[in-house]
Parts: C-alpha cells; sequence; structure tokens
C-alpha cells in the first residue's frame, strides 16, 4: 500500500486489497475510511483479484460499490461482476441460434444479452476487461489494455538498476532516511507522544485549505 499527493488530494493504492478486509475490525476501519474519505481528500484505489473472496459481506461489498467512481473488471467470475449486469450496454440485436437457414431470426432480450455478457466475463481475452466510469455514465465500456513490452538480459538490468537508483520514482526515500523515520516514530511511541493520525489528517487538511 502507498499514498500519492495529487493537488490536494490523496490517493491511497492498496495492492492485494483482499488483506485490508481479513479481521471484522479492519472492515470497521475501512467503512469508517469510505465513509470520510472524501471530506479529508483521500481516495482509495484496491487492486485484487477476487472481489467476492476478499469481501464475502454483503453490507461491506454494498459500501465499496456505492463509493465506487470507476473499475475495471478484467477475466473473472460470474458473482465478481454482478455488479456490472446492469451497466452492460446492450443493443438489442443480439440473434438467437437458429435451427435451420430457414427459420425467422430472433433476438434475444436486454436482460438476456446482459445475462450473456455477465457470463462472458469467465472468457475474456488477456488484456480485456469492462471499463465503469460510474461517475460520469450509467453504461460500461469493453476495453483492451496496451501491451507491455518488459525488456531482456542487459537492458532489463539496467532498466530495474535506473529505477532503483532513483528515489523519485515511486516517491520513495533512501534507507538513511527511512531507517531515522522509524527511530524517530519508536522513540515517540515510548514517550507516549505520537500524534494521533486522524488529528494529524485533520489539521493537514486543514492546513491546505487555508492555502486555498
Amino acid at each position: 500500500m502507498f499514498a500519492r499527493k495529487v493537488k490536494n488530494s490523496y490517493l491511497w493504492v492498496c495492492d492485494e486489497a483482499q488483506n485490508f478486509f481479513r479481521t471484522r475490525q479492519l472492515r470497521e476501519n475501512m467503512v469508517e475510511l469510505l465513509t470520510q474519505s472524501r471530506s479529508f481528500g483521500a481516495f482509495f484505489l484496491y487492486l485484487t483479484q477476487n472481489i467476492t473472496t476478499a469481501v464475502q459481506e454483503g453490507e461491506m461489498l454494498e459500501t465499496l460499490h456505492t463509493n465506487t467512481r470507476w473499475s475495471l473488471s478484467m477475466r473473472g467470475t460470474t458473482k465478481d461482476g454482478a455488479f456490472l449486469k446492469e451497466a452492460f450496454p446492450v443493443t438489442g440485436r443480439m440473434s438467437k441460434p437458429r435451427n435451420s437457414p430457414y427459420a425467422p431470426v430472433e433476438f434475444y432480450s436486454p436482460a438476456e444479452e446482459r445475462s450473456i455478457l455477465l457470463s462472458g466475463l469467465a472468457h475474456l481475452p488477456d488484456r480485456t476487461g469492462w471499463l465503469w466510469l460510474k461517475s460520469k455514465t450509467g453504461e460500461a465500456m469493453k476495453i483492451r489494455t496496451a501491451p507491455l513490452t518488459i525488456p531482456d538480459g542487459a537492458e532489463f538490468t539496467e532498466a530495474v538498476a535506473r529505477i532503483q537508483g532513483n528515489p523519485r520514482i515511486g516517491q520513495r526515500i533512501s534507507r538513511s532516511a527511512f531507517m531515522a523515520e522509524i527511530a524517530r516514530r519508536d522513540d515517540a511511541v515510548a514517550k507516549n507522544d505520537e500524534p494521533n493520525p486522524v488529528e494529524q489528517l485533520k489539521k493537514s487538511y486543514k492546513a491546505e485549505e487555508e492555502l486555498v
């Protein structure tokens, strides 16, 4: 998990997001974060392979879907993509199989067409998925992501070395600075004067608001 500041907002990127919902306490904390995050200019990006396995409580899933601004669903189960069903674009022109070439053409109903698209989630090709800009439109769109070219051999080693040698990539800090911050926090905890993170966030938000 890491955070990135964008203008006056913070984007928290939660990889392997299922780990943030393992216990009741974690789920309760996440509900509080989701329901109050906008007032503090904080947003979350959850990355997980299977959301219904990660979040098994219906109320928690409802909270996630209610607060979702956009989603990208790649190949997965129909249960995982059930929230997309009403957002699938339908044409009304998807024809049914014919037993005879002389039989009249019949079309699936919109509900049947959506069910077929939902079932198709399990068979999507690589790099293909449904993007739903929920805050912009009521319909999802099928997209294909660009291929990622990964260098090989010496070229790969050189590319990794450039990333590791530049702490500005990913807004990282040096190991010495990191260890100094850990030591400072440990000392503050030992003295019981570590600031409350919620109060600290409130103060930071108010300070930024005064600057606007």
